[in-house]
């Protein structure tokens, strides 16, 4: 069985920490929801972490016993949007679950991502410390590069 990385090698030496420019944009963001283009243009080359959950996997009639798998989770929100939730840093993961691995990946990736999920909103560091949710015409800004500094 050979290994498997779900990392970009762009990401190697990553030690799991927060983008600076995107911790200030989101703590201007905090101060002032008006600065949220700030948190735009911060994330769309910004690494942040997608999360991969364990997941089991039923087992079908004669199909033995069921496995595991992971996937990318989606949350549900009270207006009844699926989001996918995204993280600054590792840190911030395990404050919202310790047990998910981090994927890293751009911004931008993430909003296709939550796209290519079926996701209309991406929220940004969920468990804090400074919650981000951006909308579908946010994800298409990130998408399109409309916030490409």
């Amino acid at each position: 069985m050979h290994p498997r990385s779900l990392g970009s090698p762009d990401f190697a030496n990553d030690d799991g920490s927060a983008d600076a420019g995107l911790v200030a944009a989101l703590a201007a963001y905090g101060e002032d929801a008006g600065r949220l283009p700030q948190v735009l243009a911060a994330l769309h080359t910004a690494r942040v972490l997608t999360p991969v959950v364990a997941t089991s996997l039923a087992s079908g009639a004669g199909s033995g016993d069921g496995g595991a798998a992971v996937a990318v989770p989606l949350l549900e929100g009270e207006d009844g949007r699926r989001a996918l939730p995204v993280f600054t840093s590792v840190a911030a993961m395990a404050a919202w679950d310790a047990q998910a691995r981090p994927v890293p990946v751009r911004g931008r990736v993430a909003a296709a991502v939550a796209r290519a999920e079926g996701a209309e909103v991406l929220v940004l560091d969920i468990a804090g410390p400074t919650p981000c949710v951006l909308d579908d015409l946010d994800l298409e800004a990130l998408i399109d590069g409309r916030y490409a500094g």
